[in-house]
């Protein structure tokens, strides 16, 4: 879930900013206030809030959404693994 931002500059260029919403606090505080398994994968360039690393005490993988393939890279084969782990075991 993210939202668009635009300056009046960008709206002048038709560039957009992706940013993360307040939902986004939102959904990973409840997951971490009920103990929950969190695996924080975020745009590359997305930060803030649950988006900044230690924030949950868990780390954050930042990849290209964009590229089609994302859910296949290693960086984040290992780590899904785990939390996928813990999601399945109950913990």
């Amino acid at each position: 879930m993210c939202g668009k931002v635009k300056s009046s500059a960008e709206v002048q260029n038709k560039v957009s900013t992706v940013i993360p919403t307040p939902w986004n606090q939102i959904e990973g505080a409840i997951a971490y206030a009920s103990e929950k398994p969190i695996l924080v994968v975020a745009h590359s360039g997305i930060s803030g809030g649950a988006f900044d690393h230690g924030i949950t005490g868990e780390g954050v993988i930042h990849l290209d959404l964009s590229e089609s393939g994302w859910f296949e890279k290693p960086e984040l084969q290992q780590p899904f693994a785990e939390w996928f782990g813990e999601v399945k075991g109950g913990a």
